[in-house]
């Protein structure tokens, strides 16, 4: 295993640049939101994910290490949750200074980033009013459950839907809220 040193002014102008990132690429997603699911996995992809078993993945859910939400009896992470646990299991260390050509290339990539993401949505318009609607196929692919599922979620009103002719869609934002609100934050 190599371990990489960082000075503390690289390490801090590295965080610093990246806040200052986040938050234009967050203001300028926000001006041209299209309202969808974030990334959210199911118990067979954290598993494969983390390389563990479906009972260390039910422990890490009962003493809180990770957070989840739950549709009947099927089991949801957010991706973001996955990450973090994945590089703190991972334990990497490393250190650049200031001046090294990785941080000067990384710099520059930031800026040709944030420039091509400012061009793309300078005249982008959402449509139907920023809402992004999903197919019966794509929320079961999506929620990876059957169709026939689906429909039970529906008939159960446990699922919000919009009925056009005989087509029937979902609303991304009411999908996300559904699993937020039966999202359990980690706790430990």
């Amino acid at each position: 295993m190599e371990i990489i040193n960082i000075e503390k002014a690289a390490l801090e102008r590295v965080i610093s640049s990246f806040f200052d990132f986040k938050e234009r690429v967050l203001k300028l997603c926000n001006q041209h939101k299209v309202k969808k699911m974030d990334d959210w996995l199911d118990n067979q992809d954290v598993c494969m994910l983390l390389n563990i078993s479906s009972r260390t993945l039910q422990t890490y859910r009962d003493t809180g290490k990770i957070g989840f939400s739950r549709i009947n009896h099927k089991m949801y992470y957010r991706a973001s949750d996955v990450e973090e646990l994945l590089t703190k299991k991972q334990g990497v260390m490393s250190l650049i200074t200031e001046k090294d050509e990785q941080v000067k290339i990384f710099f520059e990539a930031l800026s040709e980033i944030l420039t091509a993401i400012e061009n793309s949505l300078k005249d982008s318009k959402p449509l139907l009013g920023g809402e992004h609607y999903l197919t019966d196929s794509e929320v079961s692919d999506k929620l990876k459950i059957a169709r026939r599922t689906l429909q039970d979620y529906r008939t159960q009103e446990l699922i919000s839907y919009v009925k056009l002719g005989g087509k029937i869609l979902y609303k991304s934002s009411d999908l996300e809220k559904l699993l937020s609100e039966n999202y359990c934050e980690k706790w430990s």
